[in-house]
């Protein structure tokens, strides 16, 4: 089921964007579309993606990481 994750990051300024899209790959099993960082906003869309686990993840690393949505795609119906 693909699902859209938006989580707020606090980060320092001299944190590249190429670190955390390389813990946002590490962080989940599942298969991530696309990852987009818009100002202290995280995207990130993909199938099978556990946004609490990524989440806790990023806390991990960064100084605060707050989930605010998961959106989950319907799938489309069969021929």
């Amino acid at each position: 089921m693909k699902v859209k994750i938006l989580i707020r990051l606090t980060l320092p300024p001299t944190t590249p964007p190429n670190y955390i899209i390389n813990l946002c790959g590490t962080a989940t099993s599942g298969f991530i579309e696309s990852i987009k960082i818009t100002g202290d906003r995280l995207e990130v869309i993909g199938e099978g993606i556990d946004a609490v686990m990524l989440t806790k993840m990023l806390r991990k690393e960064l100084p605060a990481a707050d989930l605010l949505y998961m959106i989950s795609e319907p799938m489309p119906p069969p021929p």
